[in-house]
């Protein structure tokens, strides 16, 4: 009996515990569900006076994200415009003014370029003189060389590119045009040029130290660089002034080119002067209007201009006082504009990421099947020719297998038509594309490799390592398409082929090319950084590639991607 009491007390001492655990945990929530509401009845009652700040403050949120989206929205235009403007300005008004300037020097670059020889003709097995032009523009120099001597011009402006190939017709000692920058010379071997040319380019550049190291590197022992530039004033000090103030603007309305730099000091800063010293040794200022500085020590006056010079410096001048006046009144629009620029780079990384998912989610649930069905006949096509091209790989190669290289493989759709026993490699910008391809590497096992990144950058791949490239409306979309097609030509084995199907410009000027053109800022918005207006056609004869099998159509996809150009190139 005793013992039955005993159990009951000790189930009701611990009943009464429960119960105050319970109390206790059911007042914190209270607490807590109080706590909240009175947060809650905070912030509406703020609700209001936040909405009258953003309000009244909508302007510095707006401005910023506008300033964002207008660079964004008109980077490519304006540089495409100024390419544009540059070109018809240099063929119109420029050449004429150069070839007056020039005159004297351009008869002593032919003259010396006569009696120079090839330095080192083993490497090649060639005895002609090895030339190379950078900035060579409309090919202004052209008639100055030798016929039997090979050129090269490097030049950046694609209008005047499109001149220099239709040039080529009636010059065939121009052997190849590239389009680049003087700083990168990439596409040239080390000691591999007999002369450098360069005419009022170095002003240009925009780093002038790289641009004179890389002519070093491609000259041989012995070669020249032949020059004719103007530089900053030394002696007039009033000159050197208006040259420095004047460098912005000079700089924006002629196509980066610099009134304050002082060539000749690049040079002799990079040990230049073994090789030029013969070049500099009779340089003189010579008068005070002097401002060129010529390779040969040629000297010319350029007294004009300078009248022009001292009248925009004097307007410059009068005008100080009103600019600051205005700069200081409308201070918050600079200060809203570096804001946004920040605020760009601050969320740039977070915005890519929405903008991969939001293309990854697109193209996979509303493109995928109406994409696969337009490219059915070419995949089809290219599986033939890499069975035919697969049984020249296992003749010629050790190992027998076909090597294939997708730039932007995207969900893997070409993967049905790549043989079982190849190895294919595949690169792709979309994380969100790299992780549906890691899936399928289970059920793919020729699938060997996968690389997260662009195709402009293949540097993870060896030279001459691959059989075959194949890039599905991917060179719309790449950033740089020049850097594209010279990495595919890299990774490319002599004889290697790159199959390709991409959508096209309509022709020049007609009312769809012009619709595309306006079109094409807000369609690489959306469409992750796809171009309706490229020549692929044009790039790939510019890299040297033998278009061997080439169909050009029209009605892809719809008014505004209607052209198309699909085969497969050959690397020679």
């Amino acid at each position: 009996m005793l013992n039955v009491t005993n159990d009951r007390l000790s189930l009701v001492k611990a009943f009464e515990k429960t119960r105050k655990i319970e109390l206790l945990l059911t007042g914190s929530f209270g607490a807590a569900v109080m706590a909240a509401e009175i947060k809650l009845n905070q912030l509406v009652t703020h609700l209001s006076e936040i909405r009258t700040t953003l309000i009244e403050n909508r302007r510095f949120i707006v401005v910023p994200a506008a300033a964002v989206l207008g660079y964004v929205l008109l980077r490519d235009p304006i540089r495409d415009g100024c390419d544009r403007f540059y070109s018809w300005y240099y063929a119109n008004y420029c050449v004429e003014i150069f070839r007056k300037t020039l005159g004297g020097f351009r008869q002593e670059l032919k003259d010396h370029l006569s009696r120079q020889h090839c330095q080192d003709p083993q490497p090649h097995n060639d005895t002609r003189l090895r030339i190379l032009e950078i900035g060579m523009g409309s090919g202004f120099n052209l008639d100055c060389y030798p016929k039997s001597s090979r050129v090269v011009g490097i030049e950046p402006n694609p209008y005047l590119i499109d001149t220099l190939l239709e040039k080529q017709k009636s010059h065939p000692e121009l052997v190849r045009v590239i389009r680049g920058y003087a700083e990168d010379l990439a596409d040239i071997q080390d000691e591999s040029i007999d002369a450098v040319v360069s005419t009022l380019v170095l002003c240009s550049v925009r780093d002038v130290d790289k641009a004179v190291q890389e002519a070093k590197r491609v000259l041989v022992k012995g070669g020249r660089l032949y020059l004719f530039e103007h530089v900053l004033d030394s002696f007039d000090f009033k000159r050197r002034l208006a040259q420095r103030l004047l460098n912005p603007f000079w700089r924006f309305l002629f196509d980066g080119c610099e009134i304050s730099r002082d060539v000749k000091t690049s040079l002799l800063r990079h040990e230049f002067q073994t090789k030029v010293k013969h070049m500099m040794s009779r340089f003189k200022a010579g008068r005070r209007r002097t401002s060129l500085c010529a390779g040969r020590g040629w000297r010319s006056q350029m007294a004009y201009g300078m009248s022009s010079t001292r009248e925009a410096l004097s307007q410059l001048l009068a005008y100080i006082p009103k600019l600051r006046s205005s700069m200081v009144q409308s201070r918050r629009y600079v200060v809203i504009s570096i804001a946004g620029l920040m605020s760009y780079y601050v969320l740039r990384g977070y915005i890519k990421d929405r903008l991969d998912r939001h293309f990854f989610f697109l193209y996979t649930e509303t493109y995928l099947e109406a994409i696969d069905h337009a490219l059915l006949n070419f995949r089809e096509s290219m599986k033939d020719l890499m069975i035919k091209q697969n049984v020249r790989s296992r003749q010629g190669s050790e190992d027998g297998e076909l090597r294939i290289l997708e730039i932007g493989m995207g969900p893997g759709s070409s993967l049905d038509f790549f043989s079982e026993d190849s190895y294919v490699v595949a690169v792709e910008p979309n994380p969100y594309f790299v992780e549906l391809l890691l899936k399928k590497q289970k059920k793919y096992h020729n699938l060997k490799r996968i690389i997260l990144g662009g195709a402009e950058d293949l540097s993870s791949i060896d030279n001459e390592s691959i059989d075959a490239v194949v890039s599905t409306l991917v060179l719309c979309s790449v950033r740089h398409l020049d850097k594209t097609l010279q990495e595919v030509q890299r990774v490319l084995v002599k004889g290697g082929r790159f199959y390709f199907f991409e959508h096209v410009a309509d022709t020049a000027y007609s009312k769809r090319y012009i619709f595309q053109i306006v079109l094409n800022p807000f369609w690489r918005i959306y469409y992750d950084g796809c171009n309706i207006n490229r020549n692929t056609k044009a790039a790939l004869l510019r890299f040297g590639f033998q278009l061997t099998a080439v169909t050009e159509g029209d009605g892809f996809f719809n008014y505004f991607v209607n052209n198309y150009i699909e085969g497969y190139a050959t690397k020679l």
